[in-house]
């Protein structure tokens, strides 16, 4: 996972869902989606993704 894609994705939760995600909260969805494309976690299955930090501090 990249830098490129934390920011994307905490640009695209803010646009999309309104949450405003540290970039570390980003990190944990951004490596549920690479996991979910490499099949390692299936459709069916359900997580939890935790951001315990405040998107409102990143630059």
């Amino acid at each position: 996972m990249s830098d490129e894609d934390i920011v994307k994705m905490t640009e695209t939760m803010l646009h999309v869902e309104g949450i405003s995600l540290a970039y570390e909260g980003a990190a944990t969805l951004v490596a549920a989606r690479e996991l979910h494309d490499r099949g390692w976690l299936k459709p069916q299955e359900k997580i939890v993704c935790l951001n315990t930090g405040a998107g409102w501090k990143n630059p």
